[in-house]
């Protein structure tokens, strides 16, 4: 079954070891929301080439209910440091995707998800240059 949110990332675009931060808003006012008793967001890379597609869940975070529609819930979940990064090729495409449920007791959990772009991290200094190498301009 769908859930029926909007995710609004501070950034869609993660360096490997960043923090995916942003807010859920629940948008539907229902019997469902009233009776939540968690939202799990689950950090998901899903691999698709040769053979079957492959997902792993690389970061859980739950937050605990009651709920509210048109409320925003925070949220902050570590991308890990290994990656992988995006990655669109001819053969082989690696695509992450934030993963909202909401879990109810003895129904099935209500699910949304949405994309996010995973990018290499920016060196922190300066490349080293060989000491005889010419300046570059």
């Amino acid at each position: 079954m769908n859930l029926i949110c909007r995710v609004l990332f501070d950034r869609s675009e993660i360096e490997v070891g960043g923090l995916l931060t942003g807010r859920v808003r629940l948008l539907e006012d229902s019997p469902s929301l009233a009776k939540a008793t968690r939202l799990r967001l689950r950090a998901v890379c899903q691999a698709k080439g040769p053979g079957e597609p492959e997902e792993k869940v690389l970061n859980v975070a739950e937050l605990a209910g009651p709920f509210k529609a048109q409320t925003d819930i925070p949220f902050r979940l570590p991308i890990p440091e290994q990656g992988p990064i995006t990655y669109e090729g001819v053969i082989l495409h690696l695509r992450w995707h934030l993963e909202v449920s909401l879990l109810v007791p003895r129904e099935s959990a209500l699910r949304y998800e949405t994309d996010f772009q995973v990018l290499p991290a920016r060196p922190s200094s300066p490349p080293r240059r060989h000491p005889r190498a010419p300046p570059t301009v």
